[in-house]
């Protein structure tokens, strides 16, 4: 009865041993895809900046338009150094503003990429769980015979 009881458990701890193995591989393949997704989300980031930086870009252009012709409108000479001061600053700062959507677009791709490196990471680490989870679960077992033989050897002798 010791014997079987011992082969029971042991079949038990490997079976145990695969079933959080496969476990862990399931949470490894949901972890690589989160990484996907987020790489597909760092590139979506790059491309919406780019966008919006070209939309901040033109939005600048008319804005120049603007001034210039308010400037003209209320009698002040386009080639006067203020006016051209004014809309050389005006111009300089919808620049900036172009960059600041561009860089805001690259600070959230980078925080997407970030996310994949540790989805990837979480990853590898399941499946090295699930590794020692197969392993232990044979060791378990194996043991789990050996210690039963042993004892069942020294009642028959």
């Amino acid at each position: 009865m010791t014997a079987a009881a011992a082969i029971i458990g042991a079949f038990g701890s490997i079976i145990s041993g695969i079933g959080q193995m496969q476990a862990a591989n399931y949470q490894a393949q949901i972890a690589q895809m989160n990484a996907e997704i987020a790489r597909d989300n760092a590139k979506r980031a790059i491309d919406k900046a780019q966008l919006d930086q070209e939309d901040q870009d033109k939005k600048s252009i008319v804005m120049q338009g603007e001034i210039e012709a308010a400037q003209s409108v209320s009698g002040i000479a386009l080639t006067s150094r203020t006016s051209k001061l004014t809309r050389k600053t005006a111009l300089e700062l919808g620049r900036k503003d172009a960059l600041n959507v561009r860089q805001a677009g690259e600070m959230e791709a980078y925080n997407h990429k970030v996310a994949a490196a540790n989805q990837t990471a979480q990853a590898g680490l399941y499946r090295m769980q699930g590794t020692n989870s197969l392993l232990s679960g044979f060791v378990n077992g194996f043991s789990s015979l050996i210690g039963n033989s042993k004892s069942t050897a020294f009642k028959f002798a």
